[in-house]
């Protein structure tokens, strides 16, 4: 699984109940991420970083 249905089955995976508060492309260099602004089921805010170096523009 590829792309940004892989970055959410991830992030249910590992913070189950979250909330989705947002998402931005960065770029650091040659490095593209994927920043997901989420609320932890806990209530605590977070930024999740994917690289989508590999994929970026090639869909």
């Amino acid at each position: 699984m590829t792309g940004v249905a892989a970055e959410y089955t991830w992030l249910g995976q590992h913070y189950p109940g979250y909330k989705t508060e947002g998402q931005a492309l960065e770029s650091v260099g040659k490095i593209s991420y994927d920043v997901i602004t989420i609320k932890t089921h806990g209530g605590e805010e977070m930024k999740v970083y994917f690289d989508i170096s590999n994929y970026l523009g090639k869909f």
